[in-house]
């Protein structure tokens, strides 16, 4: 390079590079250059703290397991947006059916499982995270050829939209995320709702919406 000085901008505990290859993984390969310089250098980074894009409840858990707590809401608007929900339909009768209060104290925040309201799902403006375990659920994989996909998950996550849908959330801000592209698949051919994105995870980096369903974990 000729520049005397140069200046790459990213956040290098987002997105880490996908390596397929074992030899290239064991060779270091799945480290990012971004990552290298700046474990290299930690003189020249210039941290940007203010985010814009989640609540305080959303950015805690990130906060604190990847980022120290440096992490601040870039304006009070952002800090303590709110869904504005309405009076809806209770959820189907089978989504009653999950339901488990769960409490981790590990996590900087308590983490409701929703599935323990009565109505099957709690639905309020106060719960920024919320989880549910599909543990207990006979929720296996399915695979065909090279292609993973969970039906029941996908299900749930039909029957979450739904409820979401009842109680007043408009489908174009309610965003869906999974690490799979055929659970994408699966999931947008469950769901019926053209106007709901589903996505994975990679495409999911430009697009802002007011809720986020995010399919986790894998099922063995």
């Amino acid at each position: 390079m000729f520049a005397s000085k140069f200046v790459l901008v990213g956040d290098h505990y987002q997105l880490p590079p996908l390596v397929k290859s074992v030899e290239a993984r064991e060779s270091g390969m799945s480290v990012s250059l971004f990552r290298r310089l700046s474990e290299a250098h930690p003189q020249a980074i210039s941290a940007l703290r203010s985010q814009y894009r989640m609540c305080a409840g959303i950015m805690k858990l990130s906060n604190a397991l990847i980022y120290g707590d440096r992490l601040r809401c870039g304006s009070p608007g952002v800090e303590n947006a709110k869904l504005k929900l309405l009076n809806g339909k209770p959820t189907s009768s089978w989504l009653k059916e999950v339901k488990k209060n769960v409490y981790y104290p590990g996590l900087p925040l308590p983490v409701l499982c929703v599935l323990g309201h009565p109505c099957g799902l709690c639905l309020s403006a106060s719960h920024k995270v919320e989880i549910h375990d599909s543990d207990i659920l006979p929720a296996f994989e399915t695979k065909d050829h090279k292609t993973v996909s969970n039906p029941i998950e996908a299900c749930i996550v039909a029957e979450i939209t739904e409820a979401l849908a009842n109680y007043g959330v408009a489908k174009e801000e309610i965003g869906i995320i999974t690490p799979y592209n055929s659970q994408a698949n699966l999931i947008q051919h469950v769901l019926s709702m053209a106007s709901v994105e589903v996505h994975t995870i990679d495409k999911y980096q430009v697009i802002y919406v007011c809720f986020s369903i995010f399919k986790v974990g894998r099922s063995f």
